[in-house]
């Protein structure tokens, strides 16, 4: 696999064919270190985002679309990075979600995924 590198939070991540590398991560977290660089990456950019819930969706839509098209193009590669791009801004939407909606508000929505997942 080709170097994968970015930031997150000031620290660089860097990922390499050699599985005893600096970050021999595996498997989901692999992939969710390399959303959470992207986060980082998103911020940096454009900085903290706050938006209605429709606008988020809009701007998932237009990520997942560019997936949808470098699937439909053969370029799965490019469909990974979109899909990897798609879940930061997911995390984004949350993030904005967490800080406009008052304290408690992500404990409300994890008691509501155990009970959906068949937790206490």
């Amino acid at each position: 696999m080709a170097d994968v590198t970015g930031e997150s939070g000031g620290a660089r991540l860097r990922f390499t064919s050699d599985p005893y590398g600096p970050y021999p991560l595996e498997g989901a977290d692999r992939i969710l270190a390399l959303v959470r660089v992207e986060r980082g990456e998103q911020e940096r950019k454009w900085g903290e985002q706050n938006h209605s819930p429709f606008i988020w969706l809009t701007i998932l839509g237009e990520e997942f679309g560019e997936a949808c098209k470098a699937a439909v193009e053969g370029d799965v590669s490019g469909a990974c990075r979109e899909l990897i791009q798609a879940a930061a801004v997911c995390v984004a939407a949350v993030e904005s979600f967490d800080r406009n909606r008052g304290a408690g508000f992500l404990n409300v929505v994890a008691e509501q995924l155990e009970k959906q997942n068949g937790g206490a």
